[in-house]
């Protein structure tokens, strides 16, 4: 009977300790860390393990994004964190690239959190088009992150971040906060071009060490 007691106690004790680091507010993100095999990305229809690549729906027959550091494309920055990281582009034929996840619970309306992530480019970063699949072309121009909130996948229904170009070829940690206006229950990370840009151009970004998005006091 004692021995029952003691159990039920350690198994009372656990399922508290659960409820406890669920109820703190925060909602995890799958795969931040953009773990898989490096590939370029047409080398693979599929997604990044926990990612879906929004090109399916925006742009059919583009390729998805790179999982690196390979030397496909030219590219060797090592990882900020794990063995690989994700490469996004922007071409000059006005097709991008994202990314999205479906969220285990909401962004709650009217709540505030904050989101971190590594991010920079590379000096060398070749890559073909779809106007020019045979000829390499350079994808070295700076561009920016958006991030959208939304209720399915890549649906852009709040912007949540929108980063400065992405100049620098070493890591930077990049923070922000936001406060939620809808229950957004998938998140979507976009390259696209800096807004200064009046024509499409070939660009890329990389990032890394994507956080949980963590409940904050608004």
């Amino acid at each position: 009977m004692t021995r029952y007691v003691y159990l039920l106690f350690i198994f009372s004790f656990l399922g508290q300790f659960g409820l406890t680091a669920q109820d703190d507010g925060s909602i995890a993100i799958k795969n931040g860390s953009f773990e898989d095999l490096p590939r370029k990305g047409g080398d693979n229809v599929l997604s990044l393990r926990g990612w879906f690549d929004c090109g399916r729906v925006d742009f059919p027959g583009t390729t998805p994004p790179d999982v690196h550091p390979n030397e496909f494309w030219g590219n060797t920055v090592p990882p900020a964190q794990g063995k690989t990281y994700l490469g996004m582009v922007v071409r000059e034929d006005e097709t991008w690239e994202s990314v999205a996840q479906r969220l285990d619970s909401p962004m709650e309306e009217g709540k505030c959190y904050s989101l971190s992530m590594h991010l920079c480019r590379s000096d060398d970063y070749l890559s073909a088009t779809n106007s020019s699949n045979q000829n390499l072309k350079s994808f070295t121009e700076p561009i920016i992150l958006r991030i959208w909130g939304g209720n399915g996948y890549c649906n852009q229904r709040e912007i949540l971040y929108e980063s400065e170009p992405i100049d620098h070829k070493e890591w930077m940690i990049y923070e922000f906060f936001f406060e939620n206006k809808y229950p957004n229950r998938y998140i979507t990370l976009e390259a696209y071009y800096r807004t200064s840009s009046l024509f499409p151009y070939n660009g890329h970004l990389l990032i890394d060490d994507l956080s949980d998005i963590n409940l904050e006091k608004c």
